[in-house]
């Protein structure tokens, strides 16, 4: 269906394994990380265009931290970001970056729908 790879990058497992499914039933490919590290390390993995979907607050790297990473990489502009959080503090998505954009923030809790439009709309 999809050419977009969705990188679903979440510390709660149960979160990340509920949505890592749904979206591949919705015919997505899907790869998930469990923290800013496992996601920095799949990203060189995957080739093509990369459906972002962070966490902000986890252990080792924060979703902010793992943004300020990508965007230093000659390849940021392949990545569409989609922060999930429950923290309220979107303003820091919007801080100007060389290469990689914020494009949705999806605030916790949210609901399948909610989160599979933003990613069909991102994806198409």
């Amino acid at each position: 269906m999809n050419r977009i790879t969705i990188l679903f990058v979440d510390d709660d497992h149960l979160i990340r394994g509920a949505y890592g499914e749904l979206l591949r039933d919705e015919g997505f490919s899907v790869v998930e990380a469990s923290d800013g590290c496992e996601a920095l390390e799949a990203v060189t993995a995957i080739s093509g265009e990369v459906l972002l979907v962070l966490d902000e607050e986890m252990p080792r790297i924060k979703g902010r931290e793992v943004l300020e990473l990508l965007d230093r990489r000659t390849d940021a502009s392949r990545f569409r970001v989609v922060i999930i959080s429950g923290s309220g503090n979107s303003e820091v998505y919007t801080l100007p970056r060389r290469g990689i954009r914020v494009h949705a923030v999806v605030p916790k809790p949210f609901t399948a729908e909610e989160l599979l439009s933003t990613l069909h709309r991102l994806a198409a």
